[in-house]
């Protein structure tokens, strides 16, 4: 993805996670779509009103978004929705990634303004080009939309890539370049044969497809957050952003969890769950951010 230290390798934490200091590479599997999704009552009413969430757009709530989102995400004052979007072994990785948060902050502040205008500039290109007769018009339009994200997403990678080793010496390898241009066509082909998905079904797939497929030598988390407004907001560009970065960093590290537990076990059913609590959690901060700009100062404050 955009920061290549956000990807960490899960494999093996719980056991000998001390013991060596040679690199161990992690093969991330290559995509397998879901052509065959079966989701329960629950599952089928937790997306249901995640897709309630998606509303319109408020000029001007960028800062105070990104600010309630930081202040929620505080320990010992967690806002309950984003608390959901942790995992069981969060604390866990929290203690073995011992990551410079304030950095995390900073740079996903920086990205989610670029995301941002890269989604009002191509949305609607995006969303028709995800529906046009050719796989073609898609490809033309992720290479539109990244090189704008990037400086290096120009064109479709050609190497080998991977992520830099953490401080345990593990990586984690993408798959190879041959398959960038294919798993992109068909994703395209999924997104045409699965209108009667949900579209946060279709938006969490699209997210997790471009992680892995990583088409470009950098850029791909943006793009892969771009994507998921996208379909998530059914090419309507006045419908509110969703910040998913600022709201990943929130999970402590539950999103790169749920991420490797799909890579582990092909279970899309419990990524699919989070890109619920995600939606969900981004709309009650937007609230939250809504009521603290429109509440006089004598009532907030007494």
């Amino acid at each position: 993805m955009g920061h290549l230290h956000e990807f960490w390798v899960l494999t093996n934490i719980m056991r000998d996670i001390n013991s060596s200091s040679v690199t161990t590479v992690y093969a991330v599997p290559s995509l397998n779509l879901p052509w065959a999704l079966r989701f329960t009552a629950a599952e089928l009413q937790r997306q249901r009103k995640a897709q309630k969430c998606v509303v319109a757009a408020v000029d001007d709530l960028d800062a105070r978004l990104l600010h309630t989102i930081a202040q929620g995400s505080i320990l010992g004052r967690r806002y309950g929705a984003l608390a959901r979007l942790d995992h069981v072994l969060s604390e866990h990785a929290m203690r073995m990634r011992g990551d410079d948060m304030a950095f995390k902050a900073a740079e996903a502040g920086r990205k989610y303004m670029l995301e941002k205008q890269a989604y009002r500039r191509h949305c609607s290109a995006l969303w028709a080009a995800l529906h046009a007769d050719d796989s073609a018009v898609f490809l033309q339009a992720l290479l539109s939309t990244g090189s704008e994200l990037d400086e290096f997403a120009t064109s479709f990678r050609t190497v080998p890539m991977g992520t830099i080793p953490d401080s345990k010496g593990r990586c984690r390898a993408f798959p190879n370049a041959s398959e960038v241009t294919l798993g992109l066509k068909q994703l395209w082909e999924f997104e045409n044969k699965s209108v009667a998905l949900n579209p946060i079904v279709r938006a969490a797939v699209f997210h997790y497809a471009i992680c892995v497929l990583h088409p470009f030598r950098d850029g791909n988390g943006r793009l892969a957050r771009v994507l998921f407004n996208v379909l998530l907001n059914r090419g309507n560009v006045e419908k509110s952003y969703v910040p998913c970065r600022q709201l990943f960093n929130a999970s402590r590290f539950g999103y790169e969890i749920r991420l490797h537990q799909l890579d582990s076990e092909q279970d899309w059913n419990a990524l699919i769950d989070f890109f619920c609590d995600v939606v969900v959690a981004g709309y009650r901060m937007r609230k939250k951010s809504l009521k603290r700009r429109t509440t006089p100062v004598k009532e907030r404050y007494g």
